[in-house]
């Protein structure tokens, strides 16, 4: 294991096979206790960065959370929402549809979002 800098020690996660900060680790391993294994699926389009993650609807791949904590205070996250494209995405070459942008305080608002935009694709 090696740090990144901030403290965090960045290491393989064997149960969600990435290689992600400890915070993030942390993170999945919540969501997995909370939500169940089966609830979302890992995407990992930002492999290069520790500090962020994707999690996607299982059925929809589309449906997805981007969730990053770099620069964030303790429990803090942000959280870009994406949607499948949208006719007017794909005619501008954007593989998704933007959603929504949170600065998230708490791992249960956290969830929250996550649970309104996999079931509706909208979040209040």
């Amino acid at each position: 294991m090696r740090e990144n800098g901030s403290g965090d020690e960045l290491s393989r996660g064997p149960e969600v096979g990435v290689d992600k900060n400890a915070t993030i680790l942390r993170l999945l391993a919540r969501l997995q206790q909370r939500l169940g294994a089966e609830a979302f699926a890992l995407v990992d389009h930002w492999d290069a960065d520790r500090s962020a993650i994707g999690v996607s609807r299982r059925d929809e791949p589309g449906t997805l959370a981007y969730i990053s904590t770099a620069g964030e205070p303790p429990d803090g996250y942000f959280v870009s929402l994406e949607l499948p494209p949208t006719a007017a995405a794909r005619r501008a070459g954007l593989p998704y549809s933007a959603a929504g942008e949170h600065q998230v305080r708490g791992f249960d608002e956290l969830v929250e979002i996550l649970l309104q935009h996999f079931a509706t694709g909208q979040v209040a």
